[in-house]
């Protein structure tokens, strides 16, 4: 399985899990950044542009004790990366 579809697949599954939860919260934020380079490259295997994105949901819940939990899991996808 591929990174991207293995994080999709955790994460649908712990929402599927989640569900019954009466006080969970989710939250979170997603970025998507470009770069662009005005020189040439030093390198053959540099490039000019970059893009990116980021996503970062939050899974909080708070159980009737007075205890919480907090999961934050954290995924970059990137033109220039594998």
């Amino acid at each position: 399985m591929k990174p991207f579809s293995s994080t999709v697949f955790f994460l649908a599954a712990l929402l599927l899990l989640a569900a019954p939860l009466k006080a969970l919260e989710i939250s979170g934020h997603v970025a998507v950044e470009g770069r662009l380079f005005s020189s040439e490259p030093l390198y053959p295997e540099q490039e000019r542009h970059n893009g990116s994105i980021a996503l970062a949901p939050e899974f909080y819940h708070e159980y009737a004790s007075g205890t919480s939990l907090t999961f934050v899991p954290f995924l970059r996808l990137d033109s220039s990366d594998s």
